[in-house]
């Protein structure tokens, strides 16, 4: 028998749907909503309940749910209504522990489906939560389902003919589902295309759905036209298709007949950071709903938000089964369960990992299971954080319980770690779990106390601050860096340990290429004796680790011009060897502090020249924070116009404008010094200060701000060191980048790019010919060419597999080499002198230079160069030999011209990376 407001709510509802019958338009979302929640709140009898709870504890305290759809926690207050959701259950129970867990609802199909237990993420094997149900009637619960999908406008005999797996899905959640995709799509909703951002963004879905009724932007016509026909995939989670795949296969095949094949790829281009490392059927799938009128918008955020719509592709790729024949073919069920819905890993990480890790593929659920629990309870790890650390590191999951526990006894006893200190360093740096205590640990540590003198306390500080240090080789590293910075600095060994102290950072630069270059700038620019540089160096050692024409070239010039406008002389040698810490504040901080020392000086002396004594007395004061707050704000980029008067968005900090333009705090640092544009929305903006008479002009080098840093950052050789001066003097500059870089996923598809820098002596650049040479050589594939003023640059794609920056830097070099052959070509009978230089110092050019590239060259196949490779790797693999090889040859063939070849390693310059990084982004758009 109903109640009278139930047949109320029966008859307000056909009444509707009536009224719009008549007049021939379809429902639109909000009366749709409105419709689905008063069919959806009839009540559903439970049959049973474990452990249910009665209504005075529900609205005396506030609970937790679990939402099936968006896989969040969501925490209601007494009176219902959503406060907020959490991807992870000891998340929200830290924010709120009195909280009660609701009990899941499930309905009453049989004794198994009763009785399973939901793997919900963020819990532990103590809690409850997902063992305890609430267990609905199954005829109320599909009644309530037909009165769901009657209100879409969809007739009987298409409701009838929907999978029976639609009628035994709880009536709340696909009430949740359905006015998520026709509720409308925010304007503010900025989907990154970025696949770290779309792996670390925490936006919180339900709350915006039930606050400000937002959702994925679909029209009711459009969700009626596709439910009959795609019901398994906008209906139903993607573990209630597993065992419908055939059928789902042959319904989707049907459909995507008449579907061209440019919107399949077109699919792939769009879509790619949300579906990559789904069945290619999921590909499919949104290829026909766009070609029926869906927009991509939508589309992302129904990938995004939903986690369940794709499934993962348990098929490994092929360079997993050429590798590791032996392997099972796919991913175990269960093994998959504990990663997408323990772990919260979409497809693509999955993909990632056994790509990386391919040995999971032999991994039971159980065993999974344990060693997630084991990073849990042995390391105090957050859930995040163990996501965290299993998408950098796949391999812990493949550690033993026992070898866990040795290398946390080591970190807790030998380096003296407490419980949160552990936990912070592990998150850093996963691989501090993996390497070997007596053959790695115990050598390194054995030299950092006998050699540098330091004690456990500064050895637990550096391995918080920088984990990073205990994975440098002790024998190619730190011994060669130790002595060399000692012989410059004539400063022994315990007074170098001080310097690390005070900069652990230090150790993790390249010496040739980065301290080495730094400390002969200071030298020469400053005209510092040995003792001075010494003093500098102990003082401030943190100056190394600034840029020579990003920071301290622009600072000492600054000073200099600033010291000779107060005072009679020139300032700058004193100030500096005074107060070395001048040069580690920010150029735009130190400009002001400047301008209110002239301020100050012009003040008490306005009719003469200040003296050193106060110039310095005023630059040794420490700064004095006026406690303003100083606003950001989003302003029309106009090329050469700095004064427009439409103002946008206003950001109170940095790192808020920095996460609304989705891009890092220090890349927006330096958007707003340089006055770099940022896109959004399709339109272009630049930011700057609400109170820009406080701080310096960014748009000083608006007019054109990319000719004014490649002049600044242009790396220009000194051909009069190098004495070959007979001879036709050839520098290739190279490097390379991948993008994304792999901080924080490993094993994701990525982009490779290579950029080349050739600079002649004698007469200039011949420009024509190198364009024509590259036009020879790459005109099957994607290339640029641009002069300046000293040298000619060439923009590469990576062609090979498995892009990273080792290897794309050693690509690089071997571009390097062809093209230098083919300058030789051109005068034979001139003596030529080669000199190739690469900015990975530790890997490419420790490999060349310690390397037989003459011998390796003489190999007839690359098999016989894996087997007789003689390397200063230990394995022929870790030289990558599919790219060392054919470098080799081109060596020998280049060698037969008599040509003097060398290899250096170098610090490159931003000119150089950023061409790299933009062919490599452009690759991996590509692809």
């Amino acid at each position: 028998m109903t109640t009278r407001r139930q047949r109320g709510y029966l008859l307000l509802l056909c009444h509707v749907c009536f009224v719009c019958a008549f007049i021939k338009a379809p429902l639109s979302g909000s009366g749709i909503r409105l419709a689905l929640t008063a069919v959806a709140r009839k009540k559903n009898q439970p049959v049973a309940t474990s452990k249910s709870t009665t209504n005075t504890e529900e609205f005396d305290a506030m609970s937790i749910s679990y939402s099936q759809n968006f896989w969040r926690h969501v925490v209601r207050s007494s009176d219902g209504s959503i406060v907020k959701s959490y991807a992870w259950l000891d998340d929200a129970m830290e924010a709120y522990p009195n909280a009660h867990l609701k009990p899941i609802a499930v309905v009453a199909t049989d004794e198994t489906s009763i009785n399973k237990a939901f793997i919900v993420p963020g819990t532990t094997p103590n809690c409850t939560y997902g063992n305890e149900k609430l267990i609905l009637n199954r005829k109320t619960n599909a009644a309530s389902v037909r009165r769901i999908l009657r209100s879409l406008g969809l007739d009987t005999k298409v409701i009838n003919s929907l999978p029976k797996g639609v009628f035994t899905t709880p009536c709340d959640d696909l009430e949740e589902r359905i006015r998520f995709y026709i509720s409308p799509l925010s304007n503010e909703i900025e989907v990154s295309t970025s696949r770290t951002q779309v792996a670390m963004k925490d936006r919180d879905w339900v709350l915006e759905l039930e606050r400000d009724g937002y959702g994925a932007g679909l029209s009711a016509e459009q969700l009626a036209y596709m439910i009959p026909r795609l019901p398994y995939h906008l209906l139903l989670p993607s573990g209630a298709r597993d065992m419908k795949m055939t059928e789902i296969a042959t319904l989707v095949g049907n459909l995507h007949q008449n579907v061209p094949s440019l919107v399949l790829d077109m699919t792939s281009r769009q879509l790619d950071p949300f579906i990559d490392g789904a069945l290619p059927l999921d590909y499919k799938v949104f290829s026909y709903i766009h070609w029926r009128g869906w927009s991509w918008a939508s589309s992302r955020v129904i990938l995004q938000a939903l986690p369940s719509i794709v499934s993962a592709n348990l098929e490994p790729s092929w360079q997993v089964v050429h590798r590791n024949k032996k392997m099972l073919p796919k991913l175990e069920h269960g093994a998959l369960e504990v990663l997408q819905w323990r772990l919260q890993l979409r497809p693509w990480h999955i993909r990632a990992i056994v790509k990386t890790h391919p040995a999971i593929i032999n991994y039971s659920k159980r065993f999974l299971e344990s060693r997630v629990e084991d990073l849990r309870a042995l390391l105090g790890l957050r859930s995040s954080n163990i996501q965290r650390v299993v998408l950098r590191h796949p391999s812990v999951l493949g550690m033993s319980k026992e070898a866990m526990q040795a290398r946390i006894q080591f970190w807790r006893n030998k380096i003296g770690l407490d419980h949160s200190q552990l936990e912070d360093a592990f998150v850093k740096e996963p691989a501090l779990l993996q390497y070997s205590i007596a053959d790695n640990l115990e050598q390194k540590l054995k030299y950092f106390t006998r050699t540098w003198q330091l004690d456990r306390n500064c050895l637990a500080r550096l391995t918080v601050l920088r984990p990073r240090i205990w994975g440098r080789s002790l024998q190619r590293h730190y011994i060669p860096f130790t002595q060399a910075i000692c012989d410059r600095l004539l400063i022994t060994q315990e007074e170098l340990g001080q310097i690390i102290s005070k900069a652990p950072e230090l150790l993790l630069c390249s010496w040739r290429g980065n301290i080495c270059v730094k400390l002969d700038y200071l030298e020469s620019r400053l005209n510092l004796q040995p003792h001075e540089l010494k003093e500098m160096v102990q003082n401030s050692p943190k100056i190394l680790m600034h840029g020579v024409q990003s920071s301290l070239e622009q600072k000492i010039s600054l000073l200099e011009k600033t010291s000779l406008e107060l005072s009679q002389s020139d300032d700058t040698r004193l100030a500096l060897v005074t107060n070395p810490s001048l040069l580690l504040v920010s150029n735009q901080y130190f400009r002001q502090r400047l301008e209110k020392v002239a301020n100050l000086t012009a003040a008490k002396l306005p009719n003469s020249k200040a003296d050193s004594t106060t110039i310095l007395k005023e630059l040794g004061r420490p700064a004095r924070t006026t406690g303003k707050t100083r606003t950001l704000r989003l302003v029309p980029f106009s090329g050469n116009d700095p004064d427009d008067k439409e103002v946008g968005k206003t950001f109170s900090t940095v790192v808020e404008a920095a996460k609304f333009c989705a891009m890092s705090t220090s890349h927006m640092y330096r958007v707003i010094r340089l006055g770099l544009k940022v896109e959004v929305d399709g339109r272009k903006f630049r930011l700057e200060y609400a109170d820009r008479n406080l701080t310096m002009n960014i748009h000083e080098t608006s007019t054109n701000a990319s000719s004014a840093l490649n002049e600044r950052e242009r790396a220009v050789v000194d051909f009069s060191d190098y004495r070959h001066n007979s001879t036709a003097l050839l520098i290739i500059s190279t490097t390379g980048r991948s993008f994304p870089s792999d901080n924080s996923v490993r094993g994701r598809r990525r982009g490779g790019g290579l950029a080349l820098q050739m600079q002649l002596s004698g007469s200039g650049t011949d420009a024509s010919f190198w364009r024509a040479t590259a036009n020879y050589m790459y005109s099957k594939q994607p290339f640029k060419v641009f002069e300046t003023a000293d040298s000619v640059f060439v923009l590469l794609g990576y062609q090979h597999l498995r892009p990273s920056r080792p290897r794309c830097s050693l690509y690089a070099v071997r571009e390097a080499l062809r093209l230098a052959r083919e300058w030789v070509k051109v005068s034979p009978s001139v003596e030529h002198e080669v000199i190739v230089r690469t900015d990975s110092e530790s890997y490419v050019a420790y490999l060349l230079q310690e390397g037989d590239l003459a011998a390796w060259g003489t190999a007839t196949d690359i098999n016989m160069f894996t087997t007789q490779y003689n390397g200063p790797t230990e394995h022929a693999y870790q030289a990558n030999p599919d790219i060392l090889y054919p470098l080799a040859r081109s060596y020998c063939h280049l060698s037969r011209y008599n040509v003097k070849i060398k290899f250096e390693a170098w610090s490159s310059h931003g000119q150089l990376m950023r061409g790299a990084l933009r062919a490599a982004k452009r690759m991996y758009r590509a692809v």
